[in-house]
């Protein structure tokens, strides 16, 4: 891979895109949440929203605070 490939790939790429993504842990833990033990390859936007709004929810009892418009308009563009 030339640097011209790797630069692309690093402006570019979906998946690196959610690497370099502000709220990296709450997406990674969302979607392990989501996905990974719910073991579902698919939802209705409006079930991952809500399912993010739980999830939010049961962060914010613990103490953890993050923008939730920003994650829901992160589902937004990702659903397209």
């Amino acid at each position: 891979m030339n640097y011209e490939k790797a630069l692309f790939l690093y402006k570019n790429d979906k998946t690196l895109q959610l690497l370099r993504a502000e709220h990296f842990p709450l997406l990674v833990s969302f979607f392990h949440l989501a996905f990974k033990q719910q073991d579902r390859i698919s939802y209705l936007q409006t079930e991952l929203q809500s399912i993010l709004g739980d999830y939010i929810f049961s962060l914010q009892r613990l103490g953890i605070e993050d923008d939730r418009k920003a994650l829901v308009d992160y589902l937004s563009r990702s659903a397209v």
